[in-house]
């Protein structure tokens, strides 16, 4: 059923509908205005200015679908079905390919479809002040016809964006939508290694097994981040520039491959690709500490932790915890684990080189832009 239509039978006045169809006596007090749609002394349904409505004594209110179904003790779809037949709005079946995401799913992946401007960050700032390099964005206020260009490119459906710039609707999908769900799926993985090892301290093995791939609250976190997927996978139109592998989470087979080391998971925050944003801003290398994941939660759980002041990225991995820091930050990390550094290694790419910041992706073209001006 389209948005359209239902939005449609949502904008019709509850007023008009109470008096013209049920023929009930609305009286206005102000911004708002009462009346009664049961047998009572005072009136208690209450009309907003949004068009929605409440009876405070039948403790029951909504909208004009929700007003149809309370008034004709009906469900929603005949509801809906009366109000399109009393205002003549006709129910268009549009057809649509699979790829094509409805505004309601594009809300369950986080992105706010009615507009894309609201997806991106954006500094504002004015003529003479440095660009947040970190940010999507750099808007200077002072000038009109920057700002006049941007709400011409980003000002548009979500659904328009997608066929207007390809590069920049992938990048917004790979920063708004893609990032967080690798974020949730790593919380997860901790959920269930965290879980496990809490009722192991209760139980036998099988006991803690048991406990932790039974539990509702794993069942649909993995349930609903596999749906996620399905939803993004069809969003995506080119995987050269957006690639997401299909989730198939499941506590049983998920909780086995983190405990035989075939699943590894990041425990931190601050996320890997945002390290290595901040390293390339600074010209840093980025250097890899690794320590037992113990010793690890041993540092890191105090709320007065030196080690939650220094910005890393760590990896969970068949016990071990693997540390990403900046390499300025590398003598600080090995001063807070002492000897119980197991490894240091420099062997993610180098941004030392690097003094500026690098807009562009690997083909050279920048993911976000506003037309020249």
């Amino acid at each position: 059923m389209s948005d359209d239509f239902i939005q449609q039978l949502k904008q019709i006045p509850v007023t008009e509908i109470l008096q013209n169809i049920y023929g009930i006596a609305v009286n206005k007090h102000g911004e708002k205005s009462y009346c009664k749609i049961r047998s009572e002394r005072t009136a208690s349904c209450c009309i907003y200015p949004n068009n929605t409505w409440y009876d405070f004594g039948g403790s029951v209110g909504g909208d004009t679908i929700t007003l149809v179904q309370t008034m004709e003790a009906c469900d929603r779809k005949t509801a809906m079905n009366k109000l399109s037949e009393w205002y003549n709005i006709e129910r268009k079946h549009r057809q649509r390919d699979n790829k094509t995401l409805w505004n309601y799913e594009w809300a369950r992946l986080g992105i706010q479809a009615d507009r894309t401007s609201k997806n991106l960050n954006i500094c504002v700032l004015v003529t003479g002040e440095q660009p947040n390099l970190l940010a999507d964005i750099s808007l200077y206020i002072d000038k009109p016809e920057q700002i006049t260009a941007f709400e011409s490119k980003y000002s548009i459906p979500f659904n328009d964006f997608r066929s207007a710039d390809t590069v920049g609707y992938h990048n917004i999908l790979k920063q708004r939508v893609w990032y967080p769900m690798l974020k949730d799926r790593d919380d997860y993985y901790s959920g269930l290694l965290i879980d496990y090892r809490l009722f192991r301290q209760i139980g036998d093995e099988n006991f803690a097994r048991t406990a932790v791939v039974t539990c509702d609250e794993n069942l649909q976190r993995a349930s609903d981040l596999n749906e996620k997927c399905v939803l993004l996978r069809r969003a995506v139109d080119d995987i050269s520039l957006l690639k997401v592998p299909l989730f198939n989470l499941n506590p049983t087979n998920d909780l086995q491959g983190i405990l035989d080391g075939s699943i590894r998971f990041q425990t931190s925050n601050l996320r890997y690709y945002e390290l290595c944003k901040w390293a390339k801003v600074r010209g840093e290398a980025v250097n890899c500490v690794e320590v037992s994941y113990d010793d690890y939660i041993v540092k890191y759980t105090p709320y007065d932790s030196h080690l939650r002041g220094i910005p890393h990225s760590a990896f969970y991995i068949n016990g071990l915890c693997k540390i990403c820091v900046p390499h300025s930050r590398l003598v600080d990390t090995q001063r807070i684990f002492g000897d119980k550094v197991l490894k240091t290694t420099t062997r993610f790419e180098d941004f030392s080189h690097k003094n500026q910041y690098r807009t562009t992706d690997k083909k050279g073209i920048k993911p976000l832009t506003f037309p020249e001006v």
